[in-house]
């Protein structure tokens, strides 16, 4: 049971987390070549206001961290004038 917990939690990071990321840089490449685009990364809620007990699909922190990393991104991106 425990280890089945460990594999789903990585499962959850892999999709919300690194592969927000993924997508992100490679966009973010693309529009350096370009001078231009916008990214729209979307996060829940909760990664704002944490649920008591967790969100029900996953692990609690992952909508924080995509919120943040969305933020970071976002920040970056800013100081190239890219949206």
């Amino acid at each position: 049971m425990r280890r089945l917990a460990e594999i789903a939690f990585r499962a959850v990071l892999r999709v919300d987390l690194t592969g927000v990321f993924l997508t992100s840089r490679e966009a973010s490449r693309a529009m350096k070549a370009q001078q231009s685009g916008r990214i729209s990364n979307i996060a829940s809620v909760l990664g704002l206001v944490p649920m008591r007990l967790g969100p029900p699909d996953g692990p609690p922190a992952a909508p924080a961290a995509r919120a943040t990393g969305a933020r970071a991104m976002a920040i970056r991106a800013a100081r190239l004038r890219f949206r």
